[in-house]
C-alpha cells in the first residue's frame, strides 16, 4: 500500500518535470486547475457533495452492518467460511514453496522498506508537494521507520 502511496504521490511529479524539460518552455509544472475542470466550486454544489458523500458513507455502515448479522444468523456461511480458512492455509503453504516467489517478495519487501512513509490516516486528502524550508536545503534528509 506504502508502494501506490508513493508511486501516486510522486509519479505525477516526475512526469510534469520530464514534460517541462523535453518541452523546453518555461512553464508551471503544475497547471492552475486540471484539465475540464471548475475553476471556481459553489457553495451550493459543495454542500451537495457534502451530503452525497454523507450518505454514502451511512449506507457503507448499514451494509456493513447487514452482512454482519447476515453472517452472525446464517449457518451455511460460517461453514463455508471455515472451509475458505483451511483452504487459504493449503494454498499458502504450496505458494511458500516456491522459490522465486520468495525472491520476489524479498526484492519488493526491501524496496517497501526503503520508501518514506507519511503516516497518514487512509481518508486523508492526497499529499501535496510544498518547497523545502530554507534552513533544510542542502541538509541530507534523514529516513524514519
Amino acid at each position: 500500500m506504502r508502494l501506490i502511496t508513493y508511486i501516486s504521490t510522486f509519479l505525477p511529479v516526475l512526469f510534469f518535470s520530464v514534460n517541462t524539460a523535453l518541452a523546453n518552455v518555461p512553464q508551471s509544472p503544475f497547471p492552475a486547475t486540471a484539465p475540464g475542470q471548475p475553476t471556481t466550486i459553489d457553495r451550493e454544489t459543495m454542500a451537495k457533495e457534502m451530503e452525497a458523500r454523507s450518505q454514502i458513507a451511512e449506507l457503507n455502515r448499514a451494509i456493513a452492518e447487514r452482512k454482519t448479522q447476515i453472517i452472525a444468523k446464517n449457518p451455511k456461511i460460517k461453514e463455508l467460511q471455515e472451509k475458505m480458512r483451511l483452504n487459504q492455509e493449503k494454498i499458502d503453504k504450496l505458494l511458500a514453496e516456491d522459490k522465486e516467489l520468495q525472491e520476489l517478495q524479498k526484492k519488493q519487501s526491501e524496496l517497501i522498506s526503503d520508501i518514506p512513509t507519511f503516516n497518514m490516516p487512509t481518508n486523508a486528502p492526497p499529499l501535496t508537494i510544498s518547497p523545502p524550508v530554507p534552513e533544510q536545503v542542502g541538509k541530507p534528509q534523514t529516513k524514519s521507520k
